[in-house]
């Protein structure tokens, strides 16, 4: 029963995790086209310039978390041996 809710959190977590993707191709899609408009106004202001690098940097650490966050369950659910068992203990009584 344990490795059933475990692979749903997996999947759960997954689902999530490519629906962030989704969300982060469209914002970079968005960038794009202000791409060239953000290159003219990056000749007379140096803060334009600044802004548009953070903006890209922000969006692609933002893709490569997701990236990894999408990977981890779906690795964890593939990888051999990762089943839990059932630790079982057994006391004996120890006569001295």
């Amino acid at each position: 029963m344990t490795s059933v809710i475990r692979t749903f959190v997996l999947l759960v977590q997954a689902a999530f995790a490519a629906y962030n993707l989704y969300l982060a191709r469209d914002s970079i899609t968005k960038l794009g086209k202000y791409e060239e408009t953000g290159r003219k106004l990056a000749k007379y202001s140096n803060s334009v310039q600044n802004q548009m690098n953070k903006t890209r940097d922000t969006q692609a650490s933002g893709t490569m978390s997701v990236c990894v966050t999408i990977s981890s369950p779906i690795a964890s659910s593939l990888a051999p041996g990762t089943r839990h068992q059932q630790n079982t203990f057994t006391y004996h009584d120890v006569r001295y």
